[in-house]
């Protein structure tokens, strides 16, 4: 059983990444409060060690880190140097991507945005990422 860290605020994703996720694997869903603490900790050159024990980080790119932050780009980026070891799925409901986001994944293999989630398509990619190799492409 893998342990995913998931970021989102939107009840209608919450319920179906615990559906979805939650028989096969351990799922810690954070909204942008939690998120904000870790920005704030990264931020600050604090190191967080107990998130490495995650194999797969999943986010919304519209978490409030706080009023300066209206979306979760640098939380990201600061994930991924932080743990570049572990994948990250950044998803939402909207059928297209924000542009940072598809920057993000044209630049690292191991950031993958999925718009809109649907349910075979999450189920998938992260079947495809969780204990596999991941291909060394990005994309949205």
């Amino acid at each position: 059983m893998a342990r995913l860290l998931i970021l989102e605020d939107d009840d209608e994703l919450r319920a179906i990444y615990r559906r979805l996720l939650g028989h096969q694997h351990g799922v810690w869903l954070w909204s942008s409060r939690e998120a904000s603490r870790l920005w704030q900790l990264l931020a600050q050159g604090y190191r967080v060690p107990e998130l490495g024990g995650f194999a797969l980080i999943i986010s919304s790119p519209w978490l409030e880190i706080n009023l300066d932050e209206p979306c979760s780009e640098r939380l990201i980026r600061a994930l991924r140097r932080e743990f570049p070891e572990v994948p990250v799925i950044v998803a939402g409901r909207s059928p297209t991507a924000p542009i940072w986001v598809r920057l993000l994944t044209e630049a690292d293999p191991r950031v993958h945005g999925l718009f809109p989630v649907t349910e075979d398509a999450l189920t998938d990619l992260v079947d495809r990422l969780v204990g596999t190799t991941v291909p060394s492409e990005g994309g949205v």
